[in-house]
């Protein structure tokens, strides 16, 4: 198993805390709740967890907290580890590639519908995309304790061994010629590869992919944000794989 971090150590909302408590995935050293935030769940959750509950001030929480609006509640815990590429691979697994997104909001909404599509893995690269900060983790909602995740040296390269190990690999592209529900791929494993905001894939990222695939969309609207195309992707092939 790789030792790579990929955050989350800082946990902030109140959904995320609650799920980070009740799953038990990884230790949880504290949670902090402003004196005023009263929460019987998280008093709960904490106490069945065996987890010390910290009753602070206003002030002493947010000089503490990262996120907009964490709720009066966030948690420090093990941060998230990283696995093996290879450890993800499975027969008819459904694996997501983030190339590039850097946006912390965006992140994580991909990796809330991501956890509710039933996606096997997520792969971030180490370099040139955002990992899981305290934002990440409350606009994930609780979604990344149900996720396993790789983190690569490079995304070209990770797509390379997924290929040799049998799982195509779709990048998704305004600009394709086939529509990704079209695609006779989706039951089989998969990787679903999401390029940038803005920019999409990376040029070797795209020339790696075994395919390029788009979501149809009506001739007014130019494109989606990734956050919402991933989705879309996303629980298109979670569809194909239920008829």
């Amino acid at each position: 198993m790789s030792e790579r971090s990929v955050g989350g150590g800082q946990v902030e909302g109140r959904r995320a805390v609650l799920e980070l408590l009740r799953v038990g995935r990884r230790e949880v050293h504290e949670v902090w709740c402003m004196r005023d935030a009263l929460d019987e769940e998280i008093d709960e959750a904490a106490a069945a967890a065996g987890v010390r509950l910290l009753r602070v001030s206003e002030s002493a929480f947010r000089e503490r907290s990262s996120s907009f609006q964490p709720q009066g509640v966030l948690a420090i815990a093990e941060p998230l580890r990283s696995r093996s590429l290879e450890d993800l691979i499975a027969p008819e697994v459904v694996l997501l590639v983030l190339d590039r997104v850097q946006d912390p909001q965006n992140l994580g909404a991909i990796l809330r519908s991501a956890a509710a599509a039933g996606v096997g893995g997520v792969i971030l690269p180490e370099r040139r995309g955002a990992l899981v900060t305290p934002a990440v983790t409350k606009v994930a909602s609780g979604a990344l304790e149900y996720l396993d995740f790789a983190v690569v040296a490079g995304i070209p390269a990770a797509l390379a061994t997924l290929q040799r190990q049998s799982v195509w690999t779709v990048g998704l592209a305004a600009e394709a010629e086939v529509a990704l529900a079209d695609c006779n791929l989706l039951t089989e494993a998969i990787a679903l590869v999401v390029g940038a905001e803005g920019d999409g894939l990376a040029r070797l990222t795209r020339q790696r992919c075994d395919l390029l695939a788009k979501i149809p969309m009506a001739a007014s609207v130019a494109s989606l944000n990734v956050s919402a195309a991933t989705a879309v992707a996303l629980f298109t092939i979670a569809g194909a794989r239920r008829v």
